[in-house]
């Protein structure tokens, strides 16, 4: 130690200088560079982010406003386009005289100059408000309350029916009619939302030409025009969020700003931006400006339109609406100020710690480097006593990498240090070797485990065949099946099960688990225990996937992964050959006529019908089909018709169906089989990527007597 004293002590102030000029160099330029950086940078990067966070606040806004006013919209023109209104509207106008031009003018204003001094009793005021058309119109009123107001005129202008009394009788004058008139099929005509100083509210007037939906190009039998009170639409979408300091307002393009949304009152304003912040706004449709408002203040806000067609889709068009923009604003004071403050803080908190850096690595050089070394030392010692080697150690490993290591000879804690550490690699290494060799055990014991779980699953499939009819007379076709299954991995994420449900009805059931694998195979098993327990509820396909997909997503929805079944399930009625069938977003089957030598899908386009597991309540539609002898059903998972070969190419759902037809001579048995082996050749040498499972279901004729014996399932099989 004496040695060490005497050598190292000229050293120290030297150390500790260069220490402290490195540590102040690096602390004191990188901080003096980052303030720069932040007050001129700084600034904008956060404008720019602030500025596109309000810009997602108004889209979601405007999004929000545009879905609550097109529903309103969309439930008028379904209504029309839905109901008998079109017909009972055309039936009123050809009752109506037949009068030309002039006789039909002085009717008109006959009737306008009478009608001011008439009250609802009177006639023909009660007329219109009591007869059949006015009956549908409070009907559809009580079902959506925020329509204030509905009248129907025929294809004259003239009134039909209303829930209240008009101002007017004739309409064709008013140019909404006008405009509304000219309506094409499936388009609405909207009157801009206005705001109501008597009554304090914001009403939007749509108007929907009545047309006959079997006669679309046809010109309109009427016009329907609804009142919707908008404040509530607004009300419902106004920001609540507690301490939210922005404001949110809806403005024209023109700078006039037509509401304030505060909380959840609605309130209008009698102001405009300035000119200098609309021009701005009208550069764009979507995205932030940084201006003044109407008071003076200086603001950061982010705008986006009112995109009603959008909301509506391509089904429904409107036209004539305001262009209006969301606005969601901050001032610009608030919206920078934590800015400001970052920086003073970055700049006081920067220097403090250069302080006391500066004075800690003042200290910390003058250390001798001993200490670290042992430090070193006694961790690599540590690490290497980690690996666990038993009391009598194997002779240790050495990497050729540490020779050089090795070959240090300073005769100090160094020359330790470089010890401890080709000693704890030689550990670390001989104990990584004696874990793979355990971790191959453990993967065969794994692989045993697999094995098992595979066997399990094949227990729940059917394992035998159920006689459909049996026991009964009168059936007019009896049923016969067949299945092919294989598992991509050891175990699977298809499943398919034949259920009897009486002595003349078999109920067919095939599903497809997301993904195949461990996870898969216990969602079959999950499946298979409710199957079993809902099967005989319901003889209804779509009810019965009803009460599978609640049951399902009760059992699933802790889970904090996404887990979703498609399902098929067929019922087929041997006494009244009739097929009833349901899919939850399962590809079509097939069914074969041998008789004509056909294959067709058993349905086409479906929509909403989810797969099970997605929502905790969800409705699906029933087909149903007559059967006859001869008929083929072929119920498959993607795995058949999604397998790729090696140049990318899907054998797809033409493949299949052209592949059926062409040997549809051969029995179900190898016609399913011949099935799944053009697929494997299809893709050979590659293995499948997914679960191939097939099911076939040929229905033949009536047997005069049947027993109950169910037909066993070849092992092969």
């Amino acid at each position: 130690m004496a040695a060490d004293i005497v050598f190292g002590s000229p050293m120290k102030l030297r150390i500790r200088t260069k220490f402290l000029g490195i540590l102040l160099l690096a602390a004191v330029l990188p901080l003096g560079l980052a303030l720069v950086i932040a007050e001129t940078l700084g600034y904008r990067y956060y404008q720019r982010a602030q500025g596109r966070l309000l810009q997602s606040r108004a889209e979601d806004l405007a999004h929000s406003l545009s879905l609550v006013v097109s529903a309103q919209l969309a439930s008028l023109d379904d209504w029309v386009a839905l109901s008998e209104i079109p017909a009972r509207v055309a039936a009123a106008g050809a009752a109506n005289p037949r009068l030309d031009d002039v006789g039909f003018r002085q009717h008109i204003a006959t009737t306008e100059e009478a009608w001011p001094g008439l009250t609802a009793d009177a006639e023909p005021v009660r007329g219109f408000l009591q007869n059949e058309i006015a009956g549908g119109l409070r009907a559809f009123q009580t079902m959506h309350p925020l329509f204030v107001e509905l009248l129907v005129t025929d294809a004259r202008g003239q009134l039909v029916a209303a829930t209240s009394k008009t101002s007017d009788f004739w309409q064709a004058d008013e140019a909404w009619w006008q405009r509304a008139f000219k309506q094409r099929w499936r388009h609405v005509y909207v009157e801009g939302i206005h705001y109501d100083e008597s009554a304090r509210v914001y009403s939007v007037d749509v108007a929907v030409p009545i047309r006959d939906w079997r006669k679309p190009e046809a010109p309109p039998v009427g016009v329907i025009k609804g009142v919707i009170n908008a404040s509530p639409l607004l009300s419902s979408t106004a920001p609540t969020r507690s301490g939210d300091a922005a404001g949110h307002q809806v403005v024209l393009t023109d700078g006039r700003i037509l509401a304030q949304l505060t909380g959840p009152s609605i309130e209008p304003l009698r102001h405009r931006l300035p000119a200098a912040t609309v021009a701005k706004l009208q550069q764009k449709r979507t995205g932030w400006l940084l201006g003044s408002l109407n008071d003076g203040t200086l603001a950061l806000a982010g705008f986006a339109p009112l995109r009603l067609n959008d909301a509506l889709g391509d089904d429904l068009g409107v036209t004539g609406l305001t262009p209006m923009k969301v606005l969601v604003f901050n001032s610009a004071e608030i919206v920078f100020s934590p800015a400001r403050r970052q920086v003073w803080l970055v700049g006081g908190v920067g220097t403090l710690l250069i302080l006391a850096s500066a004075f800690l690595g003042y200290w910390l050089a003058g250390k001798k480097i001993i200490a670290p070394l042992e430090a070193l030392r006694t961790a690599a010692r540590a690490v290497g006593a980690t690996a666990k080697l038993g009391d009598t150690a194997p002779e240790l490993r050495l990497l050729p990498a540490l020779e050089p290591i090795r070959r240090i000879r300073t005769g100090d804690e160094l020359q330790d240090l470089a010890h401890e550490f080709e000693y704890m690699a030689g550990r670390v290494l001989t104990y990584s070797e004696r874990l793979e060799t355990d971790l191959a055990a453990k993967t065969a014991a794994i692989d045993a485990d697999l094995q098992m779980a595979r066997e399990f699953q094949q227990a729940l499939m059917p394992r035998a065949y159920p006689k459909v009819p049996s026991g009964a007379l009168g059936a007019k076709v009896g049923l016969e099946f067949h299945h092919v299954y294989r598992p991509a991995s050891s175990v699977g994420g298809d499943f398919f099960d034949v259920l009897k449900l009486s002595d003349h009805r078999a109920g067919i059931f095939i599903a497809d688990v997301m993904g195949h694998g461990a996870r898969s195979a216990l969602v079959t098993a999950i499946l298979r225990a409710l199957l079993q327990n809902l099967a005989g509820t319901t003889a209804d396909p779509a009810q019965f996937l009803a009460r599978l997909n609640e049951h399902f997503h009760e059992i699933v929805r802790a889970s904090d992964e996404t887990i979703f079944v498609s399902a098929f399930y067929i019922v087929i009625d041997t006494a009244t050959a009739t097929a009833s069938y349901a899919s939850a977003g399962h590809p079509s089957p097939f069914v074969a006529d041998r008789v004509r030598g056909t294959v067709t899908p058993l349905f086409d386009n479906l929509r909403a019908n989810p797969a099970l597991g997605l929502f905790p309540r969800a409705a699906y539609d029933q087909w149903t089909r007559l059967i006859q002898a001869g008929d083929i059903f072929l119920l498959f998972t993607d795995g058949v018709h999604d397998a790729y070969n090696g140049a990318g190419e899907e054998f797809g759902l033409d493949r299949l169906r052209a592949l059926i037809a062409r040997q549809l001579a051969r029995p179900s048995r190898e016609l399913s089989q011949t099935v799944v082996d053009a697929v494997l050749a299809f893709i050979r040498p590659a293995t499948p990527a997914d679960d191939i499972c097939l099911v076939t279901v040929e229905v033949t004729p009536a047997p005069a007597r049947v027993a109950s014996l169910p037909t066993p399932i070849s092992k092969a099989e």
